[in-house]
């Protein structure tokens, strides 16, 4: 079995206290030392970097090498699902969706749908120790919507990713187009043919708010283009 995980590799605040990379790789090192094979588990988050870095995304195949030279075979990946209000992973969106926080921006610059004057041009947080929440609420989507405004929706790729994903894609994306059209209210308090699913308002909802559905389909492409893609080079380790 191969250490699997998830893109960009860096720090977090976690609910229980900050784990960062160094005091992984000394857990890490006394574990290879002592010849243990143990699992490895810590939330995806973790690994993350709201910033494009100098080296593109080579921080998370980086560290899928530093567990194959560590000798760890095992690395329990926590839920990767979009969080809702509190940031937990154990309270998504979807059990199927997976979290637009961590899609690499490094991985859309080279693919020409951003630039890093662009990125660079959001407040991401000045504490390298501390990731701000609220922050990245407000201005990771707001990137991602450059991006898929120079996105083709007609690629064959993109096409064939949604029309495989459609059972659950399309009531996700319908879902995070109508919330965030609801300023993020909880479902409750849409209005009244939203909440009770009347056919005919959700049928003028889609076509209201298709762009939007589109750019949550978009998402969800990119998050796992770059995580299957990481997840090979992992079992290829």
């Amino acid at each position: 079995y191969m250490a699997i995980l998830l893109v960009n590799a860096y720090n977090e605040n976690l609910e229980y206290g900050l784990i960062n990379i160094q005091f992984l790789v000394d857990k890490l090192l006394q574990s290879s030392k002592e010849g243990n094979s143990q699992i490895q588990a810590i939330r995806t988050l973790a690994l993350f970097q709201p910033m494009p870095t100098e080296n593109q995304n080579d921080e998370a195949y980086n560290f899928v090498d530093l567990l194959v030279d560590l000798r760890q075979r095992y690395w329990q990946v926590l839920p990767l699902g979009p969080t809702s209000f509190g940031d937990s992973p154990y309270q998504s969106f979807s059990a199927f969706a997976g979290n637009p926080y961590l899609i690499d921006l490094n991985d859309l610059i080279r693919d020409q749908l951003l630039t890093k004057a662009e990125v660079r041009e959001y407040n991401w947080g000045n504490d390298e120790q501390d990731i701000d929440y609220a922050i990245i609420f407000e201005n990771r989507f707001r990137v991602l919507q450059q991006a898929f405004g120079r996105f083709d929706v007609k690629s064959k790729e993109f096409v064939a990713f949604c029309d495989s994903q459609k059972d659950w894609l399309d009531d996700y994306s319908f879902f995070m187009a109508l919330k965030t059209f609801s300023d993020n209210k909880e479902w409750l308090l849409w209005e009244p043919g939203l909440r009770d699913r009347d056919p005919k308002t959700m049928n003028e909802y889609r076509q209201k708010l298709s762009k939007d559905i589109e750019f949550w389909k978009f998402c969800q492409y990119k998050f796992y283009e770059q995580w299957n893609r990481l997840h090979r080079y992992a079992n290829s380790r």
